[in-house]
């Protein structure tokens, strides 16, 4: 009951949108997960983190009744058409397939790295115990001043469940579920132009959406380190930037969404956010640049401000919350930018030369293994970038030659802007997957 009630909640967003906008499942279906992770943080910094949940479960069912106000007011039959068409998509066929196989197959999984002991199963624990964030100091958190996004999500699943199972405790294996399930729901807009009818483009993209992190963080199905998450959300946003042909209500949320999650689910998500961003508002004023009303100026200098507030105040309200609280701050040293310039330069002879000599290695690493299946390639991360560039490259030519006079004309400027999307998201070192730019490439062939 517990996985049908959460699968519901996760759900209700998309519903609503179906009924009344005409949005597809898979589109609205992040914005829904990230959505209880910003509701529930703002209830914590209140000190009212349980009553969230139930916040969040009334939220949703109020979306259903208005989704079924909405079916049952325009009772036309194109009108149902059009919702049914909306919610039962590839997308969402998926992605109740993979929720509830990452229910069932997560079952009994316990925590086995530093990290998870340390820190990221420790703080959904926390949460759990005390419904309160790790900077309370009953906690004795590690790290208090980390901020708890994936936790709250963790926190949400585990509230859920033990509503129904109330002489349970916490679920280590429901954690590594709920870390899943936050993770692959943000690549799930890129299904939205997906049908039944193309099983060989849906396989290439399910491929890619499960297959290829494994390339770039070899535990992604085995643990719940927030590191390959941060490269999960940077690298979708920097997708949706770079390739996303008109900008509306829900891709604008999607980015900002994204830039505040980002900020809270740890310290360094900062500058992801920033440089997400950035490359949001570029797209914006690239757009302007071709369309120069002065009304659709405006609009996006707004927009652009929406992505500049959604980094500024997640920072601003968990930095207010750990001061406040009294936690001990974690990592506070700040960046020496002459002590960097001597790093870059080698002359610097402390660890961070050594952080700067293993990033370099790391690109021409000629065995990149392929998750734990014991395979290895011979391809090394550099390489990789320069073969997946091509790729997008001629995807996007094939994509250009065949598409109507109109189209080609304004799909000529985009040829830059795929390609560095590659070479932003393939940093080793960062864990960001280049491959979205090359499936959205292919979904256009």
């Amino acid at each position: 009951m517990a996985a049908l009630v959460l699968l519901l909640t996760v759900s209700s967003g998309s519903f609503f949108c179906c009924a009344r906008t005409g949005k597809r499942y898979e589109e609205i279906l992040p914005l829904t997960c990230m959505g209880i992770v910003l509701i529930l943080f703002l209830f914590g910094l209140l000190g009212l983190l349980k009553l969230g949940v139930y916040a969040v479960l009334a939220l949703a069912a109020a979306l259903y009744a208005g989704g079924g106000y909405f079916i049952w007011r325009h009772k036309r039959k194109e009108a149902g058409g059009a919702f049914l068409a909306g919610m039962l998509t590839p997308g969402s066929v998926l992605f109740v397939c993979m929720f509830l196989a990452f229910w069932l197959l997560n079952q009994g999984r316990l925590a086995s790295e530093w990290d998870e002991f340390s820190h990221w199963m420790d703080t959904a624990k926390i949460l759990t115990t005390l419904d309160d964030f790790g900077t309370n100091p009953a906690a004795f958190a590690s790290f208090p001043s980390y901020p708890p996004g994936m936790s709250l999500f963790q926190y949400f699943f585990q509230k859920i469940y033990l509503l129904f199972h109330p002489q349970a405790v916490f679920n280590e294996g429901l954690a590594f579920a709920a870390f899943q399930v936050l993770f692959f729901s943000v690549l799930f807009p890129f299904f939205k132009e997906l049908s039944f009818r193309q099983p060989l483009r849906l396989m290439l993209t399910c491929g890619v959406v499960f297959l290829f992190p494994l390339l770039f963080f070899q535990n992604i199905y085995a643990s719940v380190q927030i590191d390959s998450f941060l490269g999960v959300l940077s690298g979708a946003g920097l997708a949706a930037a770079f390739l996303e042909r008109k900008w509306d209500w829900s891709g604008s949320l999607y980015v900002w969404m994204l830039c505040a999650v980002l900020v809270l689910a740890k310290a360094s998500g900062l500058l992801f956010a920033v440089v997400l961003a950035a490359a949001y508002a570029v797209s914006l004023l690239w757009r302007d640049s071709r369309e120069p009303a002065p009304r659709k100026r405006g609009r996006n200098l707004l927009l652009c401000g929406g992505a500049a507030l959604s980094v500024a105040l997640p920072k601003l309200l968990w930095t207010y919350e750990v001061k406040s609280a009294g936690a001990r701050m974690s990592f506070t040293g700040k960046v020496d930018l002459a002590r960097l310039w001597q790093v870059l330069m080698g002359r610097d002879g402390s660890y961070l030369a050594t952080v700067l000599e293993n990033w370099k290695n790391a690109w021409g690493s000629s065995a990149i293994a392929f998750g734990h299946t014991g395979l290895e390639g011979s391809v090394s991360y550099l390489m990789l970038v320069v073969l997946l560039t091509l790729a997008c490259l001629l995807l996007w030519i094939s994509y250009v030659s065949h598409a109507p006079k109109r189209e080609r004309e304004r799909e000529r400027e985009r040829i830059p802007r795929p390609a560095a999307g590659v070479c932003a998201g393939a940093d080793p070192g960062l864990r960001i997957w280049p491959v979205r730019d090359v499936h959205v490439q292919v979904q256009r062939v």
